[in-house]
Order: structure tokens, then sequence, then C-alpha cells
């Protein structure tokens, strides 16, 4: 997630002043104005226009409220009120602070604080499926909005610990999402490595940031020395007479005094949390990449693998200290370790047995995993990763009996994530159950042929069937319709195995571009095969 506003609210007693047009930034952003706003439920701007255009639509109906109620971290903190109970509503809220932040930067240009707060709003809608389901816009194009804003931001202040950590973030999931979607792959590529660019530039300002407020904290005066003179009690008390009229004429002027906000810039200082967030943001960034990088690229991965080798090894152990979070960073490890062997793997410098041991004994160091959820579902993708590779490129027939005991692991990796009490994401455990279970069933078809998969392959569509349900079901209680979607599709597509293709001909013919994409989807991940859909499924 970005990070925090830049902002922070103060409740301050002021005296009624006459509103007038703001002079600066800071005045915009303290809120030293009148601007009219269309009420909540007569606001007609599209969200198209708010967030990808810089000039507002004309509102048909206008109020005006005081703006130092109304400003953009009002609306924000009003959109993280409904983020969970109303994402319509969270959504208009978050839009109204983009609108904010926008309308004072067609103002105030330079104004940093404006720019930073508009790209970091931008990025935070783009983290809940929920919110942006109610934008227009793919999530490529919306991060791609984003970037954009967070690149300007960075222009105006290149020192910027925080503008260098939330751009770095919003280019790893740029990235990301073009990997989802196998599309621009080249372009992912650059984004990860710029990514990985800011991160470091980000911790080393952190670093020294960190060693000054160390330097500057101030050292405890020896007793007795270095105190405050005691003041004399025989000394006239004319100063205290006259602090006591002034706190009384205060009190007086308080009471006709109306209660006022005021915000104010905040500098956080940096910690070991700040650190550790950056470190393993940089190695979830070199993870993705490293799944993008070929024998064309091994330069790339040296470097990676060089410079994140420094710090796992000697950075992390360090800062890790006081934090709570060592086996969050030593799964962030692991997961690291497991691309850049799968990568190795795939150009040419590891063997598949060598790949093999390398993800196993990664997981093996890993304390108590079988009581962490999140550990059980990596280790799980892990080999779901291990599998795809294997078989594109390396011999088949010399791998089976290792993709088939993988792929077992994988599926009891699962299983065991979603009986336990702190599972998240349910319906992503019950796809991904489902999706090795089908896996295991192709390798006991032609030609491949597998003894122990062949001869329990009517077991495995029934369980692939019945883990799709329950990805079904959850998604449909947890109000996610991709993976809701995605489950009817993938269960559809095992039932058909079965023999009964009826479901997925319905789907075709009331869902057809959702549901060929899905079947696309699930040909490329090794689901199911050309003859399959053809043959079995009577997809074309």
């Amino acid at each position: 997630m970005p990070k925090q506003k830049l902002l922070v609210k103060d409740t301050k007693k002021k005296s009624k002043k006459s509103q007038q047009a703001p002079t600066s930034a800071d005045e915009y952003l303290e809120g030293k104005f009148h601007r009219s706003f269309p009420s909540f439920f007569e606001f007609p701007c599209s969200v198209e226009n708010i967030f990808f255009s810089a000039k507002p639509k004309n509102k048909t109906k206008k109020k005006a409220y005081n703006c130092g109620a109304l400003v953009g971290v009002d609306f924000e903190e009003a959109g993280e009120k409904w983020r969970a109970g109303d994402a319509a509503k969270s959504t208009r809220f978050f839009i109204r602070a983009i609108d904010t932040y926008d309308e004072g930067l067609r103002k105030f240009s330079a104004s940093f604080d404006l720019a930073y707060n508009k790209a970091r709003v931008q990025y935070e809608l783009t983290q809940y499926p929920k919110l942006t389901e109610q934008l227009p816009g793919s999530l490529i194009e919306l991060l791609t909005t984003a970037l954009e804003s967070s690149r300007f931001a960075l222009q105006l202040r290149q020192d910027s610990t925080d503008v260098l950590f939330n751009t770095g973030q919003v280019l790893t999931s740029l990235g990301q999402a073009l990997v989802t979607e196998n599309i621009r792959l080249d372009e992912a590529t650059s984004l990860l490595q710029e990514a990985m660019e800011l991160f470091q530039r980000c911790l080393t300002l952190q670093e020294c940031q960190k060693e000054n407020q160390i330097l500057e904290q101030p050292k405890e005066a020896p007793s007795g020395e270095g105190s405050a003179p005691q003041p004399d009690p025989t000394a006239p008390q004319e100063e205290e007479e006259e602090e006591e009229e002034e706190e009384e004429e205060e009190e007086e002027e308080d009471s006709m005094m109306q209660e006022e906000e005021v915000w104010a810039s905040v500098s956080e200082p940096i910690t070991n949390d700040t650190l550790v967030d950056t470190m393993l943001a940089q190695l979830e960034a070199g993870t993705t990449l490293c799944g993008l990088t070929t024998v064309q690229t091994l330069n790339i991965l040296d470097w990676l693998v060089a410079y994140s080798k420094e710090l796992v090894d000697n950075k992390l152990p360090v800062y890790l200290e006081g934090t709570g979070r060592d086996a969050e960073a030593r799964l962030a490890g692991i997961n690291f370790l497991c691309a850049v062997s799968d990568a190795f793997f795939r150009s040419g410098r590891y063997t598949g047995q060598e790949y093999e041991e390398s993800v196993r004994n990664a997981f093996a160091s890993y304390k108590n995993i079988n009581a962490e959820p999140r550990a059980l579902c990596d280790r799980a993708e892990a080999w779901i990763t291990y599998n795809a590779s294997v078989s594109l490129y390396a011999d088949q027939s010399h791998h089976l009996t290792s993709r088939w005991n993988t792929l077992s692991v994988a599926v009891q990796s699962l299983s065991a994530a979603a009986k336990l009490p702190t599972a998240q994401n349910l319906a992503t455990i019950h796809l991904l159950r489902g999706d090795v279970e089908l896996l295991r069933y192709q390798l006991g078809q032609p030609p491949l042929n597998y003894p122990a998969a062949a001869s329990n392959s009517g077991t495995l569509l029934k369980n692939s069937v019945t883990y799709y349900r329950g990805a079904q079901r959850e998604a449909d209680n947890s109000d996610l319709p991709q993976e809701g979607m995605e489950a009817r599709v993938k269960g559809a597509v095992a039932q058909g195995l079965r023999g009964d293709a009826s479901t997925i001909r319905s789907l075709m013919g009331t869902n057809g571009s959702v549901t060929q994409g899905i079947l696309e989807q699930c040909l490329d991940e090794g689901l199911v095969t050309l003859d399959d859909l053809r043959d079995r499924l009577g997809v074309t």
C-alpha cells in the first residue's frame, strides 16, 4: 500500500475571518477559502472525467461549503470509512479527493503536497478490487494514470523517500499487471527495473536519514550537571502575574472563537519498520522481474542475485530487530530464491533436479509452515511454477514423477491452508486447488500417460469440480465477481471433461467473450488441451 497522507488534521481555536481566495498551496490545503461542491447525492461527474482529465465537467447544481471541512483529506477519510461497506460511495469520496487535489494543482502547479496526494489516492484506488470495479478503464489503464501522476510528483521533489517508495510501488503493480495479462512484457521488464532503482535510491536516503536522526538525538546530561537553574523563591513574581493575566485574556477570547481545523505537513521519523518495508518491496519487484529474464537478459539476473544477496544476508537481519517481521521477511526471501531458481533453470544454469532441490530446501527452512496459510500458498504456487517451467523447458518423460509428487505437495499445502482460521482469499485458494487437480489429471492423458495420474483420473476431475464450486461459493459470498466467473467457467471445463459439456456450452452462449478469455487462460496454464476443447467440450 502507498505511504500515508502528507497531511494530518489538528484542531485549533481561531477567530472568524472573512473568506479569501488562497494565495499559496498551503492555504489551499488548509481550506482557507470557499469552494462550490455539489451535494453528495447530486454529484453528476463521471468517474472517468475526474480520474483521467484535468477539467471537471460543469455541474448543474452547486452548494457552497466551507472547504476547511471538505478538503481532499476529508474526502479520503470518508472514502476509507465507507470502503468496506459501500464500494460505490467510497469510490465517489476518493474521486472527490482527487478532484480537490487536481483543482489545487491547476492553481499551484508546483505544489508537491497536492501532486503527491493526488498520485497516492489514484494508486490506492487500484489496490481494492471492489473500488476498481466502480471505475472506467482497465486496471492497467488506471495504474498508468497513477504512474504519470507519481512521476510528476517525483519531478517536484526527487529526494522524498515517500514519493520514491510510492512510485516504485506503482511501477511494480503495473509491471505485475502486464505479466498477469501476458502482454507488453518488454515494457514490464523496464518498469520493474525502474522500480528496483527507485527502491534502491529510497533505501539509501532512508538509511542516511535514520543515521542523522540518531546523531540529532539529545544526549542526557549527567545528574546535577547542566540542569536548568531553579527559580529563586524570593525573586519578584511580576512575570508569573503577567502570564496569569495573559492566560485569562486568552480564555476570554477562546469563548468568542469558533473551532476550526488546520492541516499541517507531517514528516515521519525513519524506523526499522520503514526500512523493512522498502527492502521487502524491492524483493517483491525483484521476484517478478526474475520471471521475465531470458537468456538474452542474464545480466539483469546476475545483478538481481548480487544485489539481493547483500540485502537479505546483511541488511535485513539488522533492520528486522524489534519489528516482529522475521517470518514475513523470511518468506519474501524464499519466494525470491524460488524465482531465481526458476530463472536459472529456464536459462540452462540449473538442471531440473537442482531446481527441485532448491525449492524444496528453501521452504524446508521456513519454521512452522503448516500454521501459516500465506507460506503454504506460496509453496503451492512455487511448485505450480516448477511444473509449468519443466513442461516447457525439459524432456517431460524424465520429470513425470517429480511433477506428480510436487503437484501433490501443492494440493496438500492448499488444502491445509484452507482449513486454517487465519486463511484469507479462500476463493483464490479453492481456485488453485481446482487448477492443481486438473494439472495432475493432464499428466495421465496422452502422450504423457503417467500411471498414477491415469488410474486416478476420475477422482482428480471430481475433486476439481468440488474445489471450483467451493471457489464460486466463496467468491459470491465475498462479492468477487471476477473470481466467481473464473470458478464457474473452470468448473464447467472440469465437468465437461467428465462427460457433461452442457454448462460450458451454455456459458459460451450467454457470456461468450468472458468465457473465451478464461478458456484461453486455461489453455496457457496447461489445464486443458486444444483437443479437449474441440473434441470433448465442443468449443472451437
